[in-house]
Order: structure tokens, then sequence, then C-alpha cells
């Protein structure tokens, strides 16, 4: 799927899931058009956690790492962009979307 070739104003939700960033080469033009799909009053949800926490269990009473940090991937050969957390917020930033108010636990919810 591109982006582009996507209608504007087309969706009221707009979701990416852990890991898709190390897939996307331009951050500004996904964001940019994660924008311009949305709706109006539409929402852009993002669920990512940083790389420290894949070596840990799932274990909530001990912090216990179960494998080393370099071994939580993503191996092979496709591409994978280290973007830094300021990457993703001045892309965020630039693309027009605005922060909707709706924080929970750490995952924001943005708006058109």
């Amino acid at each position: 799927m591109q982006l582009g070739q996507i209608q504007s104003d087309a969706y009221d939700l707009v979701y990416t899931s852990n890991g898709v960033h190390v897939w996307i080469n331009d951050l500004n033009a996904m964001y940019q058009n994660i924008s311009r799909v949305l709706k109006t009053g539409g929402r852009y949800i993002m669920f990512d956690i940083h790389p420290f926490m894949r070596p840990l269990s799932s274990n909530t009473e001990q912090l216990i790492a179960v494998k080393p940090y370099d071994a939580t991937g993503p191996f092979g050969e496709p591409p994978t962009y280290k973007w830094r957390i300021q990457d993703l917020t001045n892309a965020l930033a630039l693309s027009g979307l605005t922060h909707g108010g709706n924080v929970c636990r750490g995952r924001g919810i943005l708006g058109r």
C-alpha cells in the first residue's frame, strides 16, 4: 500500500503498531500522509516500545533479563532504519497532527 495513493480525509482512525518505524525510510512523508488521510477530528494511535524492553521477561514482579539486548532483533536482510525519539517527535510535529489530550499509560492519541 502506498499512502500517497489513498484519498485525503478518508479515515477516522489510523493505527501503527510495534516496530513499524524500522521499515520507514521517510518519517516526514509517513506522518504528513497520515495527517492527510485522516478526517477532521480523526485520530492517529501509535503503539511502540523501546528496544530496551525486549530482553526483559513479562514478569511484573521482578526485573529479569531473559536474553541479551543484541539478540532481540530485528534480524535478516530487510532495511532497518534506526530513528531516535527526537526524529519521531519532529516528524509528528511537522505533520500537522495535534495532541488530542488523551494519554493512557504512555500511549498518546493524536488528532487532526
